[in-house]
């Protein structure tokens, strides 16, 4: 059995992997980095091409294949947890669920993810 540390552990790590992936897709999708001005600047300034900067950091790679595993209705909860800044009770009468359901998914996603990621049982 896990000593309760380790748990929060984990989850915490997850949790900051889950904000980095999806800042990630939204600097993609926003165009990163040729509309950032710091990473234009380097991308220009320094010997390296550009594509450096737009490959996917490896462990952002393996957090994306592993919440592709998830059934669809998981993805969702995720993809609205990370990338929708609305209150959480908003996000779940999105998807029509109470909001503890909604807390109850995202705390299981947490726990799936972390044990995929990083190997140990959350319990």
């Amino acid at each position: 059995m896990n000593h309760p540390a380790t748990r929060n552990s984990a989850i915490d790590s997850i949790k900051t992997l889950l904000h980095e992936w999806a800042g990630w897709h939204i600097d993609r999708r926003t165009g990163w980095p040729t509309q950032v001005a710091f990473a234009t600047e380097r991308v220009q300034s320094s010997n390296r091409s550009a594509d450096t900067y737009s490959e996917m950091p490896e462990e952002i790679t393996r957090l994306n294949i592993e919440i592709e595993r998830l059934a669809p209705p998981f993805k969702r909860v995720v993809s609205l947890e990370y990338f929708d800044r609305r209150p959480q009770k908003t996000k779940a009468e999105v998807l029509k669920i109470p909001r503890q359901v909604f807390s109850q998914r995202l705390l299981w996603i947490h726990e799936q993810l972390a044990f995929a990621m990083f190997g140990e049982a959350v319990s």
